[in-house]
């Protein structure tokens, strides 16, 4: 599991609108930039950061990213999918992952 992922984040709800700014969209990106997940955080509580059950997991088809499994209907899978192209060509983080058995 030891390796390095590119991340990139945006503020904000994509479909639902409760809690707009308190919602973070994090993806992501495998090493060769072709699988990636979204990630939805509620960061409502200032102590705490909650993951909303509701991520999605993409493949890059050609120059697009699609949508392969996740919450939601084609027209959330098409919203889904443009967000990722969109955060896909803006500048990434990059972060070294690390196994654990303590929790996150």
């Amino acid at each position: 599991m030891n390796g390095v992922a590119s991340v990139s984040f945006h503020q904000g709800a994509l479909i639902n609108p409760t809690h707009r700014e308190k919602t973070y969209n994090v993806v992501l990106f495998s090493a060769a930039r072709t699988k990636s997940a979204l990630l939805m955080v509620d960061a409502s509580d200032e102590m705490h950061l909650k993951i909303i059950p509701n991520g999605y997991l993409l493949s890059k088809q050609g120059l697009h990213w699609t949508v392969e499994e996740g919450g939601g209907g084609y027209i959330d899978y098409e919203t889904i999918a443009n967000f990722v192209d969109s955060l896909s060509s803006k500048k990434v983080s990059r972060v070294k992952l690390i196994a654990s058995t303590s929790g996150c």
